[in-house]
């Protein structure tokens, strides 16, 4: 497993969630028009959940996470929830580079120039969702409002690359991370020869705590019914106690801004059966 797979996991869930709206629109207009929706005749007539345990996927402009929710529902307009997730975050100048290792007789693939550092996410916090109007409800496709704050952390796990090492005219290769020692092979573009196993470096993790929050509008043809099935499309804030050192070449922030958007599946309870 390397970063290849990573970046292709992101091109897959970038298409998924586009997918997805094209499914969430379809849903909901075949939905207002199959049901004519009689608040009455709703399934909500006689069955009044009142918890809910969903999963989500979503995608960032600089990354994605995946997570759990495990909420209390107040009423028909509001939903209140734990939430957890973990997940991958990049620097918006890092740029891939590829080598096919010329004039070594050596072709390890492609890296990030400059990479130091890469930045896995864990979040836990805590969320509401607000449904606009009864409106919106009785048209079988509720829209509404999430908002989610908590405390983070993140890691760092150091960014090892595989360069030349020449030795009395024999060519070798070696595994170096960024330091002031190895900085200029580090940013030596020309004898880099490509990634280490993503698993290099992993216990040499470091820790810094931080903050998120997240608000979005929801777009859910399933609002009221047993099983939990939305969009959301929104903006998230991270924010650390110190930058974060992810690219040795440019400089680093303490705080990331990104638009995200998120699927979400999961299963309404009623309080006998949770």
């Amino acid at each position: 497993m390397d970063f290849e797979i990573i970046y292709y996991v992101c091109e897959l869930m970038q298409k998924f969630w586009k997918i997805w709206f094209v499914i969430i629109g379809c849903l909901g207009m075949t939905q207002a028009q199959g049901q004519g929706y009689n608040l009455n005749q709703s399934v909500r007539k006689g069955v009044i959940y009142k918890r809910e345990r969903s999963f989500l996927l979503a995608l960032q402009n600089h990354g994605f996470f995946a997570g759990m929710n495990l909420g209390r529902i107040q009423s028909y307009y509001k939903t209140n929830w734990t939430h957890w997730d973990i997940g991958m975050m990049r620097h918006p100048k890092e740029t891939k580079v590829s080598n096919d290792g010329a004039g070594s007789g050596l072709a390890l693939g492609s890296f990030i120039y400059g990479k130091q550092n890469s930045l896995f996410l864990a979040r836990f916090g805590k969320g509401q969702l607000i449904y606009f109007s009864e409106k919106a409800r009785s048209k079988g496709v509720a829209v509404g409002i999430s908002m989610e704050a908590g405390a983070s952390l993140a890691m760092l796990k150091p960014y090892y690359i595989v360069v030349l090492d020449e030795h009395d005219g024999t060519l070798a290769t070696k595994e170096i991370k960024f330091s002031e020692e190895t900085e200029h092979e580090f940013l030596d573009i020309n004898h880099i020869q490509g990634t280490s196993s993503f698993w290099k470096g992993m216990l040499e993790s470091k820790f810094v705590p931080g903050a998120f929050g997240r608000i979005a509008v929801k777009i859910d043809p399933g609002a009221f019914e047993k099983m939990v099935k939305s969009l959301d499309i929104g903006i998230q804030l991270d924010v650390f106690t110190k930058r974060l050192p992810i690219l040795a070449t440019d400089s680093n922030k303490q705080f990331f801004l990104n638009f995200y958007a998120q699927i979400q599946f999961g299963k309404r309870y009623t309080k006998s059966n949770q």
